[in-house]
C-alpha cells in the first residue's frame, strides 16, 4: 500500500481557455456537473508496457508510467471544483479549478511540467495559469511548490 501524497491545485484562466483544458484534459466527475478530475492518461498518453510475458500488468507498466507522469497511477480521491466567474464583459470572464487530489508516493512533477507547457504553447490553452501546486506527504515528509 501506497503512501498518499496530497496535491493542491488551482488553475485559472479564461473561461473559453478553461472549458477546452476541461473537455480535453479533464474527466468531469458524473454526480456533480462542477467536479472534475485532472486526467494524467489526457495529458501525457501511456503506452501499454507488456511484460516479459507478453501480458499488460504489472511493474513493466507501472514503471513506465512513473517515468511519465512522475508519479505511478493517475489521480484520485478528487475534490476539484470548476467555477466561473462572470463579468459584464464576456472577453474578462474568467473560470478555475482548484482543489486537492491524492496520488501515490510523491507529485506528478512530468505531469506538471507539461501542463505548464501547455499553457504556454496552445494557443487554445491562450491565457491559463497554473497558479498553485503544492504538495505533501507526511509518511515520507515531503513537500514542496511545484
Amino acid at each position: 500500500m501506497p503512501n498518499w501524497c496530497e496535491n493542491n491545485v488551482s488553475i485559472e484562466g479564461p473561461t473559453e481557455a478553461m472549458q477546452y483544458f476541461l473537455d480535453n484534459y479533464c474527466v468531469q466527475d458524473p454526480n456533480s456537473e462542477s467536479m472534475y478530475r485532472i486526467s494524467f492518461e489526457k495529458i501525457i498518453p501511456i503506452e501499454q508496457m507488456p511484460d516479459e510475458e507478453g501480458q499488460i500488468r504489472g511493474f513493466a507498466q507501472v514503471e513506465h508510467q512513473s517515468e511519465r507522469w512522475g508519479c505511478k497511477w493517475d489521480t484520485c480521491d478528487f475534490e476539484m471544483e470548476h467555477e466561473v466567474f462572470e463579468s459584464s464583459d464576456p472577453e474578462r470572464a474568467t473560470s478555475g479549478i482548484y482543489g486537492r487530489f491524492d496520488t501515490p508516493w510523491g507529485p506528478p512533477e512530468r505531469v506538471v511540467e507539461r501542463i505548464r507547457e501547455m499553457f504556454r504553447d496552445d494557443p487554445k490553452l491562450a491565457g491559463c495559469c497554473l497558479n498553485e501546486w503544492f504538495y505533501r506527504e507526511p509518511g515520507l515528509e515531503l513537500a514542496g511548490w511545484l
